[in-house]
């Protein structure tokens, strides 16, 4: 049991410590940019083989189609601002043709173990920026409610156990904005907090959301909160 105990605290530490992310977000970005590099590249001999197999004529007909569909698809999300559905848009514009040569599958292969690589990665970082973010005592706009709660909640339990392993103070807040809906239909008023921190050593921002509730949030399969 010993055993355990030290190995789940070695664990925690290591995976939680602000020095760790830092080394987890550069090895993300170099296996994120080599994968990256490498699926390109194979599905850029992927079209070669098309315009050698079946004509440039077959190439402009079959694809400028799903160009100018994913061009406007990409400049209205970029508009909306969900600028990260763009990734996904791309991906339905040119992941089909791939599948035609051997090049294409094994481009399209890399691409997904980079998309995979830096979806890993930055889940966790924000996980670690939520934590502190929801239940610092230093940034929680809601900390005295939820720290009450914490033992009526497995999910309070877990968070403010693992902020042992995290110091508050590694973590900058650069920006932080209410958003208000209202939801005429149940007659209640929503706001959240859009925050964006910077965390000491680690590269780039990481952007997480507090729906100011001090219950867990839970979303239904129809994508609606539970609380």
């Amino acid at each position: 049991m010993t055993l355990l105990l030290n190995l789940s605290y070695t664990l925690t530490t290591f995976f939680y410590s602000v020095k760790n992310l830092k080394y987890f977000r550069l090895i993300s970005l170099f296996l994120t940019l080599f994968l990256s590099l490498v699926g390109i590249l194979s599905i850029g001999l992927n079209y070669v083989y098309l315009n050698a197999m079946y004509g440039k004529v077959y190439m402009i007909l079959a694809f400028i189609p799903y160009l100018i569909f994913g061009v406007l698809a990409c400049v209205f999300q970029a508009v909306k601002g969900h600028k990260d559905r763009i990734p996904l848009i791309l991906a339905m514009v040119f992941i089909p043709s791939t599948f035609l040569t051997q090049e294409g599958v094994g481009g399209s292969l890399f691409l997904g173990m980079a998309y995979f690589v830096n979806y890993l990665e930055r889940s966790h970082r924000e996980e670690v920026v939520k934590m502190v973010s929801l239940f610092s005592e230093s940034y929680s706009p809601l900390y005295k409610e939820r720290y009450e709660n914490r033992t009526s909640y497995k999910e309070f339990q877990k968070a403010y156990r693992l902020l042992q392993f995290i110091d508050p103070k590694d973590f900058t807040l650069l920006d932080e904005k209410i958003i208000g809906h209202r939801d005429f239909k149940n007659g209640f008023r929503d706001k959240r907090i859009v925050r964006q921190f910077a965390i000491k050593g680690v590269i780039g921002k990481t952007t997480v959301t507090d729906y100011l509730l001090t219950k867990p949030l839970r979303l239904s399969r129809l994508g609606r909160k539970v609380i």
